[in-house]
């Protein structure tokens, strides 16, 4: 008969201690029987009892079918025959798979091992093993009872009633010896009994006063929340606000910044406007009006050269306009002063300018304003005219002279030289009174060249009868003193600008300056 693992299905080989020194008979067969009885009687089932399997490596496997009592009953064969051998090791191997039920088990179900043998070394160890394993997670599982129970005891949740158990039970085995132990155990109860209701007396108050300050902290619990739900009506009318600031300052940045704008370009409208005036202030119209010079010995205005010399031939268009850019300036002077000419009036027409010669020498005539493009566009002084000074119409005598010549040769070229002498001279005379005017307002003003009749630093302005050179020089000295007398007044008008602190008049009205 073969063996095999029960479990591998592998072909066992059955130790020689097993089949050489193994003597079963009926009654060693009974006697182990017996003791597995006897170990299972006390036993009581659990529900923590364990049922320990081993998983078959091939299931569906038939498992070795046990014999029954015809192997017990052939071991009354001969001992140490092979058959008698096998037989007792079946049986013995079909009670260690299938011990007998007891009668404490009821109906036997939950006291087999069901563990079949026999098994090889691996299985045995591999089965060792998980029953260790088992062995150790009880004992966990028991230690950890046993350290809740004492919790409990400790915290005088669990009456230490085992050992008084114990000892009744003891005690209750011996039986009662007397009367004062069942007195001192009563006592102890009710001791006990006094202690448990004085404990529960104490948690009632320790309850109490858990509602009690339950009902405190839910009291404190809503005022918390109607504080916090006034604070946060509180942030969020804080935060309107805040928002409302915000656009506030937005709106404020952005007004300042457009008024910082303005500032700077005013600032530097004002800048722009102060270096224009300077430059304004430094430049006189009057000397780039009427630019006075020399070219070769002959006077200039604005490049018109006045005058002729014998080695210079300048033609009469050219003289005759510097006569009348000469005229223009001497009319612009006496309209700024205020200067009424007596018994002349200067009429500037350019290369065609005439001098007006009246029979009433004690009126004072004033260039009138549609004569000249000049007196529109420069203002008059102030004060106006000087109060001596009436304005004449043309009515009444007077003798227009040409302040321009000629070198066309005519029969009347004799008469047309007397009559354009006769208009220097004229003209002459009013700046003579020009000059006396200065002198009369100014008591340190000085002409370089004296004026006398027709003759101006000793020279005669007179060209009949005369040489080039001498009327030539009359002519330099009379742009000499108009350029004089031009800087005279300017002076005199600026000296007035800075007394009316550095305002000017714009049709009668003061503008700029210090107001007074």
């Amino acid at each position: 008969m073969s063996w095999s693992c029960q479990r591998c299905r592998q072909p066992l080989l059955l130790h020689p201690s097993v089949g050489s020194e193994l003597d079963l008979n009926q009654s060693a067969y009974d006697l182990v029987q017996d003791s597995f009885i006897a170990s299972r009687q006390p036993s009581r089932p659990t529900p923590t009892s364990r049922t320990v399997s081993l998983p078959d490596k091939n299931q569906g496997a038939p498992a070795q079918e046990a014999s029954k009592a015809d192997g017990v009953k052939a071991s009354t064969a001969d001992a140490n025959s092979l058959s008698a051998r096998l037989a007792a090791s079946s049986s013995l191997f079909d009670l260690l798979s299938h011990p007998p039920a007891t009668e404490a088990s009821g109906n036997g179900s939950g006291s087999a091992t069901v563990i079949d043998h026999p098994l090889c070394k691996a299985c045995t160890d591999t089965l060792l093993d998980i029953m260790d394993a088992q062995m150790s997670q009880l004992r966990t599982q028991r230690d950890s009872y046993l350290a809740f129970e004492s919790e409990l005891r400790r915290y005088k949740l669990l009456p230490s009633k085992p050992a008084r158990r114990s000892s009744t039970a003891s005690s209750a085995e011996a039986g009662p010896s007397s009367a004062d132990d069942m007195a001192a155990l009563e006592s102890e109860a009710r001791k006990e009994c006094l202690a448990l209701q004085r404990e529960i007396a104490q948690l009632a108050k320790d309850e109490a006063t858990a509602l009690a300050e339950l009902d405190e902290a839910e009291t404190a619990r809503l005022a918390v929340e109607t504080e916090l739900e006034a604070m946060r009506i509180e942030e969020r009318a804080l935060e309107q606000e805040e928002e409302r600031f915000w656009l506030q300052y937005s709106s404020h940045t952005l007004t300042l910044s457009k008024l910082e704008d303005e500032k700077s370009s005013l600032g530097m409208s004002i800048a722009h406007d102060r270096q224009l005036l300077a430059r304004l202030r430094a430049s006189n119209v009057y000397t780039d009006a009427f630019c006075i010079g020399h070219s070769g010995g002959i006077a200039t205005i604005n490049g018109l050269r006045l005058g002729r010399l014998p080695g210079q031939a300048v033609e009469w268009n050219e003289i005759n306009a510097a006569w009348g850019q000469t005229a223009l300036l001497l009319d612009v002077i006496a309209r700024k002063l205020g200067v009424g000419f007596r018994g002349y009036r200067l009429v500037p027409k350019g290369s065609f300018s005439v001098v007006y010669r009246y029979e009433d020498t004690h009126s004072h005539r004033y260039s009138a304003s549609s004569t000249t493009a000049a007196s529109s566009i420069l203002p008059a002084a102030p004060g106006g005219i000087d109060s001596n000074v009436e304005e004449v119409d043309e009515e009444g005598e007077k003798a227009v002279y040409e302040l321009y010549g000629s070198s066309d040769w005519q029969i009347g070229r004799l008469l047309q030289s007397r009559r354009f002498d006769h208009a220097q001279t004229g003209f002459l005379a009013c700046l003579k009174q020009v000059v006396e005017f200065a002198g009369r307002h100014d008591a340190a003003f000085q002409t370089p060249h004296a004026i006398n009749k027709d003759k101006i630093g000793e020279a005669s302005i007179r060209l009949q009868f005369g040489s080039d050179e001498t009327w030539t020089r009359a002519l330099r000295h009379v742009l000499v003193t108009c350029n004089r007398v031009l800087m005279w007044t300017l002076e005199r008008e600026k000296s007035q600008y800075t007394a009316q602190g550095g305002g000017v008049s714009i049709n009668g009205k003061q503008v700029g300056g210090v107001q007074p």
